[in-house]
């Protein structure tokens, strides 16, 4: 069998030949950037086939789906922070491997296709974060897609045509997610494919450069590539996933709001290798926008493309190269100012806001109304005769109801007549115990120690009043089917005052607002239903 497969595809003499290739003197450690690079993005795109089986591509679907692998899908916070981190690592390498390139003058002739191929993939793996950017839609990443978009209808002529296109309407929407994701996974995906390809055979037709050679020159090809240069890409492949893999563990990918398209107080900010590109509007404001936005980036990207063909010197060695030595200095240079006055200039959280930060809410929070209203009359009606677990010195809940759980109302009925309780329950409050009795049953009843006594009556009074009508929570509620309300269970975080004020009269502070005011409720009502909120995002 193998020797039939070997005379089909000759695949045992194409990797000898591919481990015995000859590699010039003084090749080492320097070279194996392009190695790592390679494995990086071998990764990402297996990271990125594992998360599209949880991803939804839509607007509605797109936050929680994200929300639910971060939080309830067993890895699914490392496998997406892997891949989040994985395109930090990438460009990174691409940086060093670049930088190497251009002191080793390694895209002059006849490598000059390699370096421009080189440069494409670059492109698409800036693309691949731009677009990848916007599918969690969270308001960093909606507002972040907005400013960009705004960025490229700057550029003279079809510039507003290819925003638009992108788009697919006016503003960001279904359109739009929809066709970064196809780029994302689709188009992306195929290109770099390709570019690889051809990067990996022209770099097989024309070889390494030989270091610190005269242009034309060619070193003395005598080091096979294994054991010697395999074995210094495999140590630095490892090093690289292990710091990976670590740093994933550590270090969540971020995940703010819901993206909000009409709150337009909030300061976008991409992600760090693009901080540059935001921080150049700072400086070029507008008639002059243009030019931070499309003349300066358009000059660095074609002078790249154009430079094997300008840079004439015959020689490679650094000192006699100090004009383009100087050029890489200011360049980066440049950059890293850039970055570092975004950075320093980023604004704080505003107050009552819960900071974006890079470890995920907590999954175990008890956030349903019935569940958390349910630990209310819970300790109204039960807990003067029961403790909730057996760690209480009265007949505790937990053996209760897992050896007989109550039925409904009449269960509660005859329960309460059996031990002389004088007491009645209205149909929301049987509701709310056979809710909160569930948790009691369960594995970690202690998570109901966590919810604060005025969150618990706020989510009692939430699901005993028309809140639930409209708007719903965890899941729970918007029964009305004519009312299309926000799910409150992760919308954007505000000051307790700004809650109470919008529940009293939302046209107050949203003055669009379709939610009816509501005058008749007591202080201490309004108060409860402000904690509530504040406590389903803290």
């Amino acid at each position: 069998m193998w020797k039939w497969l070997e005379s089909r595809i000759r695949l045992q003499s194409t990797w000898r030949h591919f481990l015995e290739e000859r590699l010039p003197e003084r090749t080492g450690w320097p070279h194996v950037f392009g190695s790592i690079l390679l494995a990086l993005i071998g990764l990402q795109f297996l990271t990125g086939l594992l998360l599209s089986f949880v991803y939804s591509a839509s607007p509605p679907g797109a936050y929680p789906s994200v929300r639910y692998l971060m939080e309830q899908l067993p890895g699914g916070a490392w496998l997406r922070s892997l891949h989040y981190w994985g395109a930090s690592f990438i460009i990174v390498f691409v940086g060093l491997h670049l930088i190497r390139t251009f002191l080793y003058a390694a895209y002059r002739r006849p490598r000059e296709l390699t370096w421009i191929a080189g440069l494409l993939l670059l492109l698409c793996i800036l693309a691949f974060g731009q677009t990848g950017y916007l599918l969690p839609w969270d308001q960093r990443s909606y507002w972040g897609t907005a400013v960009t978009l705004r960025i490229i209808e700057t550029v003279p002529m079809l510039g507003p045509k290819i925003a638009s296109l992108i788009r697919g309407g006016a503003s960001l929407g279904a359109l739009a997610l929809s066709r970064f994701y196809a780029i994302h996974v689709v188009a992306l995906p195929m290109i770099t494919t390709l570019l690889v390809i051809a990067h990996l055979a022209l770099l097989r037709r024309y070889g390494i450069t030989a270091p610190w050679s005269r242009t034309g020159e060619e070193g003395i090809r005598k080091i096979p590539f294994y054991p010697y240069q395999m074995t210094r890409d495999s140590i630095g492949i490892l090093i690289v996933f292990l710091m990976l893999f670590w740093l994933a563990g550590q270090l969540y990918a971020p995940l703010d709001a819901p993206a909000d398209p009409t709150d337009t107080t909030f300061v976008p900010r991409p992600d760090w290798y693009f901080l540059f590109l935001f921080q150049l509007l700072r400086y070029f404001e507008g008639k002059w926008e243009i030019i931070g936005t499309f003349v300066l980036p358009s000059i660095a990207i074609l002078a790249l493309f154009l430079l094997p063909f300008m840079d004439r010197n015959p020689r490679r060695e650094l000192r006699y190269r100090p004009v383009a030595m100087l050029i890489l200095l200011v360049s980066v240079s440049a950059w890293g100012w850039l970055t570092y006055s975004a950075v320093d200039e980023m604004p704080k959280p505003r107050a009552g806001q819960r900071p974006p930060g890079i470890l995920p809410p907590r999954a175990e929070r008890i956030k349903r109304p019935s569940e958390v209203g349910g630990l209310y009359v819970l300790k109204q009606k039960c807990f003067s005769c029961h403790s909730m677990t057996e760690m209480g010195s009265r007949l505790n809940l937990q053996t209760l109801v897992r050896n007989r759980f109550p039925t409904g109302a009449t269960w509660f009925e005859r329960h309460f007549q059996e031990n002389g309780i004088q007491t009645t329950l209205g149909d929301r409050e049987v509701e709310e115990l056979m809710s909160v009795l569930r948790l009691v049953a369960g594995n970690r009843p202690d998570l109901l120690y966590t919810i604060p006594p005025k969150a618990r009556f706020g989510a009692h009074f939430f699901y005993n009043s028309s809140c639930g009508s409209c708007h719903k929570i965890d899941g729970q509620g918007g029964e009305h089917p004519r009312v299309t309300a926000p799910d409150l269970t992760l919308r954007l975080l505000r000051s307790k005052e700004w809650h109470i004020k919008h529940i009293h009269d939302a046209q107050s502070v949203v003055p669009k607002s379709k939610m009816p005011p509501f005058f008749h409720y007591e202080g201490f009502e309004y108060d409860a239903l402000a904690e509530y909120i504040l406590y389903l995002h803290t």
